[in-house]
């Protein structure tokens, strides 16, 4: 019995001793030659785990990568959610991921098969501060323009007056605080998107996951749409001589911060589209 135990544990730790390094390798594959994005992101991008400190035993730190869609067919406040359907995510874009959608609507039938299909693994463009989010914020600013003229010609109209006010909030808070960084295209081929996103300190190459569903609209139309469902890795970790550039923004025991984060990091994406911390600096 004392044998088998000892075999069992020199087992054990054969398989913990190569897992590790496996792990270690595919670090040191990912991160050789040259990288093949590097892109900074501030606070609105990289988010700070919200309770990050309160545990001062609890040293590690990861962020967050913070991505949005633009459905473009709402004026809601639920306009850029990721739970909407990109616009660009339609039903050519979805045949060339393939998905086999051309007889998608044409039935109950196959609208509820369809809908059960399984998603898709892909290779999706995220863009950071570029085109797509100023497209965003000129929206944005349109329809406040818009709201506040209707609350200007109708003074004693209440709920015109506070569809302004809102209006007015949802542009501060794309203007100061919403994350820039957007999910603008997908593809099958990493090159391929690469050739077309040459900006590799804008625009960043990852794995993820796309599915497909026939939704109804307002005209009664079926249509389809896809939705992206994830991002792969969008957890970073803080290397341990980073993480003191973090500490201002740690939360105290009544769980507030003293000052609100404010930082610039920068991450190198490499061979496995995996990014890793090179830079971080406060604003």
């Amino acid at each position: 019995m004392i044998w088998r135990n000892q075999h069992t544990w020199i087992a054990g730790l054969g398989i913990i001793i190569l897992t590790n390094t496996l792990a270690l390798a595919g670090v040191a594959y990912n991160r050789s030659g040259e990288p093949a994005a590097r892109v900074t992101f501030s606070e609105r991008e990289l988010k700070l785990p919200y309770y990050w400190g309160r545990k001062r035993e609890n040293s590690g730190l990861a962020l967050t990568l913070n991505w949005r869609i633009d459905s473009g067919d709402d004026e809601g406040p639920y306009y850029f959610s990721v739970y909407r359907s990109p616009h660009w995510l339609d039903q050519t874009k979805l045949a060339a991921l393939g998905f086999a959608v051309e007889e998608a609507t044409a039935s109950e039938e196959n609208r509820r098969r369809f809908n059960h299909s399984l998603p898709k693994e892909v290779f999706l463009v995220l863009e950071n501060n570029g085109p797509a989010y100023q497209t965003v914020l000129v929206h944005r600013q349109a329809i406040a323009k818009q709201q506040q003229a209707l609350a200007d010609r109708n003074p004693a109209n209440e709920k015109l007056a506070n569809a302004a006010k809102d209006s007015q909030k949802r542009l501060q808070r794309e203007q100061q605080e919403a994350s820039r960084l957007f999910v603008i295209d997908a593809g099958l081929n990493a090159h391929t998107l690469r050739q077309r996103y040459p900006d590799t300190t804008r625009n960043i190459v990852l794995r993820g996951t796309v599915r497909a569903r026939v939704n109804q609209q307002d005209d009664d139309q079926w249509v389809v749409q896809g939705i992206v469902k994830e991002v792969a890795v969008t957890r970073v970790n803080v290397p341990l001589e980073y993480r003191r550039v973090f500490e201002p923004f740690m939360v105290n025991e009544a769980g507030d911060r003293d000052r609100d984060p404010g930082y610039q990091v920068t991450l190198a994406y490499g061979k496995r589209f995996e990014p890793w911390v090179v830079e971080v600096m406060l604003d």
